[in-house]
């Protein structure tokens, strides 16, 4: 997949953003540049039929993960790591203080536990986010992310079983 025909009229800063992204998280193979590359691909595809802000939407799809590099941590912790790294990556490659802010906001909102999505770069972002959960590629990942977290078999296999939790 070729990313870099994703890439707006902002590219300068959103190949900045998304290398610093993919070199970060290169470690993970469960939320790597597969990942990332295949969470862009839908968010693009789901963005002709929403209207959303690229510029908003790209760098969210790029650092929404970086909190699970730290295996121990899920859910709540990992999205607030995720945010805390995000943040200088923005500030690093030129995004102004409210670009930052709504970058944050969709990837903060994207996997709110209650659903609460105020902006449809959040909505896109969370619906890509699922979509790469599906199929071979998907099942791949729930098993690679529960050996990098140290989850045991029988849990990976209920994940699986029992899908994502709402």
């Amino acid at each position: 997949m070729r990313v870099e025909t994703h890439f707006s009229s902002e590219t300068a800063r959103q190949q900045d953003v998304y290398s610093v992204a993919v070199k970060q998280i290169s470690a993970s193979l469960s939320h790597g540049k597969d990942h990332i590359d295949s969470v862009i691909h839908y968010a693009n595809e789901l963005s002709n039929s929403v209207e959303v802000d690229w510029n908003v939407l790209f760098p969210a799809c790029c650092l929404h993960d970086l909190g699970r590099l730290d295996t121990t941590l899920h859910g709540e912790d990992s999205r607030l790591l995720s945010l805390e790294k995000a943040r200088p990556i923005l500030s690093q490659s030129g995004y102004s203080d409210n670009a930052t802010e709504a970058v944050l906001k969709a990837i903060r909102e994207h996997d709110d536990p209650q659903g609460n999505k105020t902006t449809n770069e959040a909505v896109v972002l969370s619906e890509a986010d699922f979509l790469s959960g599906f199929g071979a590629r998907g099942i791949m990942r729930i098993m690679t992310w529960g050996a990098e977290s140290g989850r045991t078999t029988e849990k990976m296999i209920e994940r699986i079983e029992n899908g994502m939790p709402e």
